[in-house]
C-alpha cells in the first residue's frame, strides 16, 4: 500500500510537516525566519484586502461593464432618484386630483342647473 504514488506523497507531506514542526521548535533562527515570513504574508494580505475594501465599487464596475456602471450610478444617486420619483408621483397625483375635482364641479353645476330648470318647468306647468 505504501508503494503506490499517493501513499508516498502523503508520507512525504507528513514527514515534511513533522520536520517543519521540529525545526520550528528547536531552531530560533528558523522560528524567526518563519515568523517574519508569516508577518510579511499577513501584511501583503491586509494590503490586498484594504485595496479591495476601498475600491470595490470601481472593481465591480470594471468587472460588470455597462450594467455595473448603471448600478453604481443608481447607488450613488439613489437619494436624488428617490426624491425625483416622489416629486413626479405627487405632481401626477395632484394633476389627476385637480382634474377629478374639476369634473365633479362641472358635473355638479350642470346637474344642479338641470334640476333647477326641470323644477322651474314643473312649477310653471303646475300654475
Amino acid at each position: 500500500m505504501m508503494a503506490n504514488p499517493i501513499g508516498l506523497i502523503i508520507a512525504a507531506l507528513v514527514g515534511l510537516g513533522v520536520a517543519f514542526v521540529v525545526a520550528y521548535n528547536k531552531s530560533e533562527t528558523f522560528r524567526n525566519f518563519v515568523n517574519k515570513l508569516w508577518d510579511a504574508i499577513k501584511t501583503g494580505a491586509m494590503f490586498v484586502l484594504d485595496f479591495f475594501k476601498n475600491n470595490w465599487q470601481t472593481i465591480l464596475v470594471l468587472l460588470t461593464g455597462p450594467v455595473g456602471i448603471a448600478v453604481a450610478l443608481v447607488i450613488k444617486y439613489w437619494d436624488a432618484i428617490k426624491n425625483a420619483t416622489i416629486t413626479a408621483f405627487n405632481a401626477v397625483k395632484k394633476f389627476v386630483s385637480d382634474v377629478w375635482n374639476g369634473i365633479k364641479l362641472i358635473t355638479s353645476v350642470v346637474v344642479n342647473a338641470m334640476v333647477t330648470d326641470v323644477r322651474n318647468q314643473w312649477n310653471s306647468l303646475k300654475s
